[in-house]
């Protein structure tokens, strides 16, 4: 916290010019522009004497305005800095990733336009850059992506597999699954065959074998649909139209467009 509030009240000179230049608009002309007509009202328009004090009360209003304004902007600046908003943070973050992955100048634009309105943040755009049907799917799909890189290791199964001769239930769970305790969800899968066959061609469930995900076989097979979903290859032949985008580089764009939000997303917890 300290670190960002030290970062924020860095001299900048550039928000310096951009301070004065808006307290100038916002505080210093209609103060001004008042004092003025105060000063008008204050003496007979047939005798045109202007006093020191009338001089005085004119400066000490514009250093006012000044001051004021050039505070308020300042914390106002220093909070917006500390604690920018969210589409302004996903901005920053993406321009760090562009700086890391080249992309070809219609990927950049592309980049560019997602900036105003960045999906998968939970964020309701009027005029949306990804449409909301295309961010479903695209969500779905990273969801799966991500839930298969972090538990991929310790799921078994997902093939078929040729019974053995002698083999039982209880050898080709330990085989495949290392437990025989996984023979019931066997079973599930290959409904109808109760006694195992040499040469009969079964189906192997996804099983989660350390149990961390907490979910069932179902629920993990359908995860697993959804990479092979038609709905994502569709999805980014539309946003390649669309966009007239590099047909090689588009899920490269909306990786890296998931990435940054899931990682805004994550600094906020």
């Amino acid at each position: 916290m300290l670190k960002k509030i030290a970062k924020a009240i860095k001299p900048d000179l550039s928000q310096i010019a951009n301070g004065l230049y808006a307290t100038a608009i916002a505080y210093f002309a209609p103060t001004v522009f008042v004092a003025t007509l105060g000063w008008l009202s204050s003496f007979d328009p047939l005798d045109l004497v202007v006093t020191k004090g009338q001089i005085m009360a004119l400066l000490l209003y514009s250093v006012m305005a000044i001051g004021f304004g050039t505070i308020g902007y300042g914390f106002i600046s220093l909070v917006y800095r500390i604690f920018p908003p969210v589409v302004l943070r996903f901005s920053i973050a993406l321009n760090k990733a562009i700086k890391k992955a080249p992309f070809s100048g219609r990927g950049i634009i592309f980049l560019n336009d997602v900036k105003k309105a960045p999906p998968f943040l939970g964020i309701k755009f009027s005029k949306p850059i990804i449409q909301p049907n295309h961010e479903k799917v695209l969500t779905e799909y990273f969801m799966a992506l991500d839930f298969f890189n972090k538990y991929g290791n310790q799921i078994k199964g997902g093939d078929k597999y040729r019974i053995k001769s002698s083999e039982t239930w209880d050898k080709i769970s330990e085989r495949v699954y290392g437990s025989k305790n996984f023979v019931p969800h066997i079973l599930t899968a290959n409904k109808g065959l109760i006694t195992p066959s040499a040469g009969v061609v079964i189906n192997l469930p996804r099983i989660d074998v350390n149990g961390a995900t907490g979910l069932t076989p179902e629920l993990i097979e359908l995860k697993h649909s959804v990479l092979k979903s038609d709905n994502v290859s569709k999805t980014l032949v539309e946003l390649t139209n669309n966009f007239n985008l590099v047909w090689d580089e588009t899920l490269h764009l909306v990786t890296l467009i998931w990435r940054t939000a899931v990682s805004l997303k994550a600094s906020k917890r």
